[in-house]
């Protein structure tokens, strides 16, 4: 049985934007998401504010059973898509 686990790049936003109205968010939110997504520790929650998070860049998540979710606010608002490609390194 090997142990070196596997790596998964995912190229696709895995939520789908059902309000088009929802916001971009701003520079200081998706610098904080990074920063949260690169200091993941094992089992951790992440929420982040219901917008569209562009220009994230190419993230390595090397935590397993990560949850990144959106804040809940308002019904069918509260979409977080995430424009960028997320690393997933599972061990």
């Amino acid at each position: 049985m090997s142990n070196q686990g596997s790596t998964e790049l995912v190229k696709k936003p895995t939520l789908v934007m059902v309000d088009q109205g929802v916001s971009i968010a701003s520079m200081q939110q998706v610098l904080e998401l990074r920063e949260s997504i690169l200091n993941a520790q094992d089992g951790d929650v992440i929420s982040i504010k219901a917008g569209h998070y562009r220009d994230l860049g190419s993230v390595t998540l090397t935590a397993n059973n990560v949850t990144i979710k959106a804040e809940q606010q308002e019904p069918l608002s509260s979409m977080a898509l995430l424009s960028s490609s997320l690393r997933v390194i599972t061990t």
